[in-house]
């Protein structure tokens, strides 16, 4: 629950509310769910993403978000 690191099919990276079960905003999808991408600004499948799975670009951009 709380601030989680979400990823889009297209890669972008953005920090965003996600509580396991409940969906409001989104429509769920098992793990994943169709939303709106805040960083590149279009619908698409979004998933909780791993630290350890972000490239050194995706960090900078979740580090300027703040």
């Amino acid at each position: 629950m709380g601030d989680t690191v979400v990823m889009c099919a297209k890669g972008h990276v953005f920090r965003g509310t996600w509580i396991a079960g409940v969906s409001l905003t989104t429509v769920r999808l098992g793990p994943r769910r169709i939303g709106w991408c805040k960083a590149g600004r279009h619908v698409s499948v979004l998933r909780r993403a791993d630290a350890g799975e972000l490239t050194a670009a995706q960090r900078q951009v979740l580090d300027g978000e703040g």
